[in-house]
């Protein structure tokens, strides 16, 4: 499995544009912090900075739903048809998948 694999299926709206227009740049700094509006598109954002990084990630959510709203959207935003979900997304550290999306209790639990 590899992120070069994938591809957003839709058009990013002009701000994402602008900021993965210098996605390079916040690499090399370390540092991406978006603040923006709910139902802006921070999440499919966040996804395709994950996709262009190329490195497995753990997201961490203050809920079920919002931990489930991350596989969905990749599910639905970045996957065909032939790519399986489970190969990509897991909620458990165990699991090594390439998006590992937990809760902050499921973390916690995890890590005690």
């Amino acid at each position: 499995m590899d992120f070069r694999d994938t591809k957003y299926k839709n058009e990013f709206r002009t701000y994402q544009q602008r900021v993965l227009k210098d996605a390079d740049k916040f690499f090399q700094d370390g540092k991406i912090h978006i603040v923006a509006a709910p139902g802006s598109g921070k999440t499919i954002l966040g996804l395709e900075l994950i996709r262009r990084k190329g490195d497995k990630a753990l997201i961490v959510s203050p809920s079920l739903a919002i931990r489930k709203q991350w596989v969905d959207r990749f599910t639905e935003g970045f996957l065909s048809n032939e790519q399986q979900m489970e190969n990509w997304c897991g909620e458990d550290l165990e699991e090594k998948a390439m998006i590992t999306s937990m809760t902050y209790q499921g973390l916690y639990a995890a890590m005690s």
